[in-house]
């Protein structure tokens, strides 16, 4: 009877294993096999995986009409950027850089009043104001938008509203703001626009350089011939701004209200109030222009004229010039 035991503990043995790889082998034909329907929601799984990582990572777009203050780049890697060597962020230090195809450079004369340029000007790439020219109750003439703000260094009604929100920043939402002046004054002039932009995150404030200063000190003698200083004679605002505007649009320039330099001497001229500053009641453009013994604004036109003739890609509309008629060849003060 022994030998029948053990004969019987061998068979049930036996049949252990049996079973036991038969379900060995059912689980992982389980684990490689997928019916249809289950390799189908493991394919939208991971579609819907992609889809949330492609909207996490994805750059939002930019509405250029909007409101709300454009995300600042804080590097001009990109070649899209031109870089205007003289102008200095006054916290990083770094150039200032532009990306502007098309631009508008808005002049502050009163000719654009009834131009109903505002959404030309605003169509444009980058748009340009000086000084204290508002927007707000003449965007139909002058557009709502502005990208750079070049003032000089007494605009201190611009970024210096003593302890108030500053109303050029408030409804504007200026990308950038530049400041001209002396190289005796930026020490006064820095903790101001450093103390403008804790206001103003969203702004970047610049100021030039003493070496920029000296080489637009130059280019003033270049093309007058004459000594700045031994003429006793004082660069507009318009200035600095064209040699920013030309430095860093791309494509074209369109300058609306600023009139041709022998406006004041036409007849036209003669006969019709303008007055100096769209925004201001009063003050005729040809007094102020012809009774000012510094400021040489008939010769800077001038000048304008040449070089929007060698660019081939400047015009101007309210005035509108005729180039061609303009005597660039000389520079009379």
């Amino acid at each position: 009877m022994g030998w029948l035991k053990r004969t019987l503990y061998f068979v049930v043995f036996l049949a252990f294993i049996a079973t036991f790889y038969s379900l060995t082998s059912i689980r992982r034909q389980n684990n490689v096999i997928k019916t249809p329907e289950v390799v189908e929601q493991t394919t939208k799984d991971v579609e819907t995986r992609e889809e949330e990582v492609k909207k996490q990572t994805a750059t939002p777009a930019i509405d250029r009409n909007t409101k709300t203050p454009p995300t600042k780049s804080s590097s001009s890697s990109s070649s899209k950027f031109r870089k205007i060597e003289g102008y200095m962020d006054v916290n990083s230090g770094e150039v200032l850089a532009l990306d502007c195809g098309s631009c508008a450079f808005v002049g502050s004369s009163g000719h654009i009043l009834n131009s109903a340029a505002g959404t030309e000007i605003d169509s444009h790439d980058c748009v340009f104001r000086m000084n204290g020219a508002i927007v707000r109750g003449f965007e139909k003439d002058v557009g709502r938008r502005t990208t750079v703000r070049i003032v000089n260094h007494n605009g201190g009604v611009v970024f210096n509203p003593r302890g108030r929100r500053s109303k050029y920043f408030e409804e504007e939402k200026s990308d950038h703001l530049v400041v001209w002046g002396p190289p005796q004054k930026t020490p006064i002039l820095k903790p101001m626009l450093v103390d403008l932009v804790k206001h103003y995150p969203y702004l970047k404030a610049f100021t030039m350089t003493k070496e920029k200063i000296i080489a637009l000190d130059k280019q003033f003698e270049r093309e007058t011939g004459k000594d700045r200083f031994k003429s006793s004679s004082w660069l507009t605002t318009g200035w600095f701004a064209f040699d920013i505007v030309l430095k860093a649009c791309r494509d074209n320039v369109v300058v609306y209200g600023l009139p041709p330099g022998d406006y004041c001497d036409s007849a036209e001229g003669a006969k019709t109030f303008i007055r100096y500053h769209y925004y201001e009641e009063g003050g005729s453009e040809c007094s102020y222009y012809k009774g000012h013994t510094h400021h040489r604004f008939a010769a800077e036109k001038i000048i304008y004229a040449r070089w929007a003739k060698t660019r081939g890609n400047v015009s101007f509309r309210f005035p509108s010039w005729n180039l061609t008629q303009i005597d660039t060849s000389q520079v009379k003060f």
